[in-house]
């Protein structure tokens, strides 16, 4: 795309060329986002369960 011969129009289209890459750098920075996001919840369903208590009140081995 060509720069317009208007001052004006040129100045717009530099502004929002310069708001693109900003939303472009932005778009990236929540997909980095997004992605540690959803690796932190698989990190979480990682983590075994916490021991079911037994009937006695006492969880499963924990020495008691």
């Amino acid at each position: 795309m060509t720069t317009p011969a208007n001052p004006l129009a040129a100045a717009l289209h530099d502004a929002a060329a310069a708001v693109a890459a900003k939303l472009d750098a932005m778009d990236r920075k929540l997909d980095v986002l997004l992605a540690q996001s959803a690796a932190a919840a698989d990190a979480d369903r990682a983590w075994p369960a916490p021991p079911k208590p037994r009937p006695n009140g006492h969880a499963k081995g924990n020495g008691q």
